[in-house]
């Protein structure tokens, strides 16, 4: 497979688990109220979510960003080529 042939995937910002990020007291707080206010509606959706997947009432589809769906294959597939691929230019 070719790098043209791979499709597009979201992208989520990251950083190394040992990377320390600062964050200022006012900011904290406004993150926990904000955590608080959420919590339970989020946890709720959790729960549902995961009874409803070990049940086997939700199964997970792989869709690229064009909206055609593709194999669990394809996906591993495309995910291997990518990170060789994104090795190999950091080699360089």
């Amino acid at each position: 497979m070719s790098i043209s042939e791979i499709k597009p995937f979201k992208q989520v910002p990251s950083c190394d688990p040992e990377t320390l990020l600062t964050i200022t007291a006012a900011e904290y707080d406004t993150i926990q109220t904000i955590v608080n206010i959420f919590k339970p509606g989020v946890l709720a959706l959790e729960s549902v979510f995961n009874r409803n997947l070990n049940n086997g009432n939700i199964v997970i589809k792989y869709i690229q960003e064009a909206g055609s769906e593709i194999t669990e294959e394809q996906a591993t597939e495309y995910l291997k080529e990518i990170t060789e691929h994104l090795k190999a230019k950091e080699e360089k």
